[in-house]
Formats: C-alpha cells, sequence, structure tokens
C-alpha cells in the first residue's frame, strides 16, 4: 500500500500503460470489424488475425489518444 499522493513504482506505471494500450488495440479491433462487411468461411479468421494485428499495430501510436487519456488519469 503507498501512502497517498506518492508516485506509483515505475513497474505500476508500466503495467498501466501496457493495459491502456492493450485496451486502445482491443477498442480499435471492434471498431475495424464493425467498419466491413461479415464474410464465413476461412477468409473470416484471416481477415479477424490481420484486424487483432492492425489494432495492436494502430494502438503503439495512440491514433485515438484513449492509451494517453488513461495514462494520465490521476493516480
Amino acid at each position: 500500500m503507498q501512502p497517498i499522493g506518492s508516485t506509483p513504482p515505475a513497474a505500476d506505471l508500466q503495467q498501466l500503460k501496457t493495459a491502456a494500450r492493450d485496451f486502445e488495440a482491443l477498442l480499435l479491433g471492434k471498431i475495424l470489424e464493425s467498419a466491413r462487411p461479415k464474410i464465413e468461411g476461412p477468409q473470416a479468421e484471416y481477415r479477424a488475425m490481420a484486424d487483432v494485428q492492425l489494432a495492436k499495430t494502430l494502438a503503439m501510436s495512440s491514433p485515438l489518444g484513449v492509451a494517453k487519456m488513461l495514462e494520465a488519469q490521476p493516480k
């Protein structure tokens, strides 16, 4: 337990950053999924995998700013 007003340890900050990026990737993945027409069969699996990877890549630069906003919340 930390005293109120103290700075969180670096490990906690890294976990927060990782969780914020993962959340933004999840959000971007859902946006990509809803933006495309539904398909079935093997192509659907490949498209889903490509969308997950694209969402993770996009989240690294935080285009929506969700991760940055979550990281900036008071600790």
